[in-house]
């Protein structure tokens, strides 16, 4: 016999998913002018770059135009809007604003904490205004995209608690919430596809690790409960 309980029950929708990069937290380092490559920095695909470290050496016309137009004359507001529109780094703008020099040459510096997913810089090579020199990834929060049975698709909602599983990873649970349930069922597959959201401070996760994710289904209501086996 086991005495009666006023429990939540809560079932669990079992799914295999794989990890996927935010797509919000993908930048893109570019120079919004034309720019020579005189150095790329000791960065490849791969490395962990830190915020502000410099992951190249550039020079470019415009820029070095803007700048001195604004040492110059600091007051004219055209001259500041023209600096600010280029993405001048604000480490090159004080300098400049300490020496009251333009810059010859810029350290370019990583607007973000990320991975290096991407590098199209090279040593000597002329950029265009916009083109993409590195493509970087903060990996601290990831996706898990995961497929839940046709049938189970009713009991899915938003914000719902996910322990998740990897492969490569035994021994170790993932905590994370459900941020998105697609709209649309696969129609070969009968699935219908869930985002969830989770930390990756350490990033043992990586992109395509595959993953099992248990997500606590139910509305977590209590409810006058007798385990079966009573």
């Amino acid at each position: 016999s086991e005495p009666v309980r006023l429990e939540a029950v809560v079932s669990k929708v079992q799914a295999p998913g794989a990890i996927q990069l935010d797509e919000r937290r993908v930048t893109i380092v570019s120079t919004r002018s034309t720019a020579f490559i005189e150095k790329v920095a000791n960065v490849t695909t791969g490395d962990l770059v830190s915020k502000g470290q410099t992951l190249l050496h550039i020079y470019s016309p415009d820029i070095a135009a803007a700048v001195a137009q604004y040492v110059s004359n600091p007051a004219f507001e055209g001259a500041r809007v023209r600096v600010l529109n280029l993405a001048v780094p604000r480490e090159v703008l004080a300098e400049a604003e300490r020496t009251r020099k333009p810059p010859l040459t810029i350290a370019w510096p990583s607007p973000v904490e990320g991975v290096v997913l991407e590098r199209a810089a090279t040593d000597g090579m002329k950029a265009e205004a916009g083109q993409a020199l590195f493509r970087l990834a903060d990996m601290s929060n990831v996706w898990a995209l995961v497929d839940v049975s046709e049938r189970d698709y009713g009991r899915l909602r938003f914000g719902q608690a996910v322990a998740l599983r990897a492969r490569a990873l035994p021994g170790r649970t993932f905590s994370g919430k459900v941020s998105l349930i697609y709209p649309q069922i696969n129609r070969e597959t009968r699935t219908a596809r869930v985002r969830i959201e989770l930390a990756n401070p350490d990033f043992a996760l990586r992109p395509d690790m595959y993953v099992e994710a248990d997500i606590s289904g139910g509305e977590g209501s209590k409810v006058i409960t007798v385990p079966e086996s009573a």
